[in-house]
């Protein structure tokens, strides 16, 4: 697998509509507290391997902020992270549990990152996937939000 990488300008993000969760569930700012929970979604449902508790753990110290789903239970369905380095703010760590999937979680997540980041005085953001039939969702989702290929 090689990566890919996208990118998404300031002014294509402006094209992006405001979004609110469905009803039962909210967004709330990550949590130091939330990493064991986060990790377990991504090493279930993401990409076999790739992800550990203590690899969550140092992506997130280079973050600026990240942000999660959950349901009234409390429970992190879905999660996204993101970096702001001279002007760039790139987005990773993007999963939703596949049960919660095609409802607007993934979207409504990148959605507030995005906008977080471009307020915080990036010019663009990027996203980085792979080029395997695993990530073919995700290119097609990160086209849909208005990125483009680098």
């Amino acid at each position: 697998m090689s990566l890919v990488h996208m990118a998404l300008t300031a002014e294509a993000a402006a094209a992006i509509p405001d979004w609110m969760p469905p009803a039962g569930y909210r967004i709330r700012v990550y949590e130091p507290s939330d990493v064991t929970e986060w990790a377990q979604l991504l090493i279930l449902y993401g990409p076999h391997g790739l992800w550990s508790v203590e690899r969550l753990n140092r992506v997130l110290k280079d973050a600026v902020c990240g942000w999660l789903v959950t349901d009234y239970g409390d429970a992190i369905v879905a999660g996204v992270l993101c970096g702001h380095s001279g002007g760039v703010g790139p987005l990773g760590a993007l999963i939703v549990h596949p049960t919660r999937r095609r409802n607007g979680l993934g979207f409504g997540l990148c959605a507030i990152a995005i906008a977080y980041l471009i307020e915080d005085g990036c010019t663009y953001t990027t996203a980085g996937t792979g080029d395997d039939d695993f990530h073919m969702a995700s290119r097609k989702f990160h086209e849909k939000l208005g990125f483009e290929y680098k």
